[in-house]
């Protein structure tokens, strides 16, 4: 349960503010050498601020941000609850992201090993019970190849996981996204420096007004399903910004009436951009 008023680091708000602002670059270069256990080079971080899903009401939180490699490609999410909608757009996001490398007249051979890092919370299809699970393309135990990887982080059996001096970094990292409490996260921002960094970030990120406001309204619509957490995200008065989410949206097949609803872009607008 999340405390009252505390910012979970979960939310995908807040998630993409720490680990996919260019500013905060040394945090997700943290988490990727944790998760790597060993130093990695990043070659381009790219936050994508929108992947459809096919209702809002289904959103819950959830954040991609892409890195690239020199080896490989990163796809790092986040889902405060992970359903089976959740699990085939993760997986359809992973293979158009390995596909996508190909160009015309090239072999797959070439293209880069595509990871998926899914950090998960409240799932609602069945898991296996390791906190840290690897999925790859099978047939009776045998890999059949190693260019597509998927790991979900299940912080719900984090939590259940006693604290270890000897335990991993990235063990560590996990159970301070997953943080529910003010406590808590202080707690775990002694084990490392670098969390107090981040913890530090947070609070001046959250100390800006507008976003709170923006926090607490999202907040109240996932509670309460209320339609006036619809324009969360969208700034007020930037129309380019949602018409190019609308021509994403358009470019996935998504009907019109949840775009409208998404964007508050007028039917006859949007009906004009699939010309």
């Amino acid at each position: 349960m999340v405390e009252k008023d505390f910012k979970p680091l979960t939310d995908d708000i807040l998630f993409r503010e720490i680990f996919g602002n260019p500013d905060n670059s040394e945090f997700l270069q943290m988490l990727l050498d944790d998760f790597f256990e060993e130093n990695q080079e990043i070659l381009d971080v790219r936050v994508e601020h929108y992947l459809p899903k096919l209702s809002y009401r289904e959103k819950n939180s959830r954040s991609d941000i892409v890195l690239e490699l020199d080896t490989c490609i990163i796809i790092l999410e986040i889902y405060t609850k992970f359903t089976l909608e959740g699990l085939k757009k993760t997986l359809t996001y992973i293979g158009k992201k390995y596909g996508s490398q190909t160009k015309i007249g090239k072999k797959y051979r070439i293209n880069k090993q595509v990871k998926c890092i899914c950090i998960v919370e409240n799932a609602t299809i069945p898991l296996k019970k390791e906190w840290l699970q690897r999925y790859s393309f099978q047939e009776e135990n045998f890999e059949l190849t190693d260019e597509i990887e998927w790991y979900i982080v299940n912080l719900d059996k984090v939590k259940e996981i006693p604290y270890n001096e000897g335990e991993s970094n990235f063990l560590t990292d996990m159970r301070y996204i997953g943080a529910k409490s003010e406590k808590e996260r202080k707690e775990i921002e002694r084990k490392k420096s670098m969390f107090g960094r981040i913890g530090r970030k947070i609070k001046h990120f959250l100390d800006e007004k507008e976003l709170d406001r923006e926090f607490s309204l999202k907040n109240k619509w996932l509670m309460e399903g209320r339609e006036d957490g619809i324009e969360i995200g969208l700034k007020k008065g930037e129309r380019k910004e949602k018409q190019q989410i609308a021509n994403n949206m358009l470019k996935e097949n998504i009907d019109i009436d949840t775009i409208t609803k998404i964007t508050g872009l007028p039917i006859e607008t949007i009906e004009k951009m699939r010309y």
